[in-house]
């Protein structure tokens, strides 16, 4: 492998760790068509500065897709809200109308993971300082509709069943 900069080369192999850059070396390897192993060398073309370009390219790559999978998940999670909460906005809550996950019991305590994760989620709501969190606290006793634990607060039931409270970052059990 041709490599233009030693010095250059040497500071980004400490940075980016070898065994990690190695990955975008590999496929400018020449490679034993019989066994097809890799070999010890590189083809004529292979540079350092192309192998660092496809890093720099996959990284890109990887944070672009990240962001836009985030906005994904998120619009998701607000359509999962708005249709779970305009029929049953206390879904999450109940876990006998969730997944099987959701119901399994804990054999020390006796729980439901839902149960366990009301507690926490209860916890989480009394603690939080946020508007959404206060308002439902002062105004609905605490309990937070799916709708709003996803962000979309217009399908907030404005009559709430105040057995549980909900309003961690954490999508209960049976849910996502």
């Amino acid at each position: 492998m041709t490599i233009e900069d030693p010095v250059a080369a040497e500071a980004l192999l400490c940075q980016l760790n070898h065994y990690r850059f190695s990955g975008y070396w590999n496929p400018r390897c020449r490679f034993d068509r019989a066994t097809g192993q890799s070999l010890d060398f590189f083809r004529s073309s292979a540079t350092f500065g192309l192998v660092h370009k496809l890093h720099l390219f996959d990284e890109r790559l990887r944070r672009d897709v990240s962001g836009e999978l985030a906005q994904v998940e998120l619009a998701a999670g607000a359509l999962l809200g708005y249709k779970l909460g305009s029929t049953a906005p206390f879904t999450h809550l109940e876990a006998k109308l969730l997944g099987a996950l959701a119901r399994h019991i804990h054999p020390k305590s006796g729980n439901t993971r839902n149960d366990a994760w009301a507690k926490k989620d209860t916890k989480a709501l009394h603690s939080s300082r946020d508007d959404c969190s206060a308002h439902h606290e002062i105004k609905r006793g605490g309990i937070l509709p799916i709708g709003a634990a996803v962000g979309d607060e217009a399908v907030a039931s404005p009559q709430p069943t105040p057995t549980h409270h909900s309003g961690s970052a954490e999508s209960p059990p049976g849910i996502g």
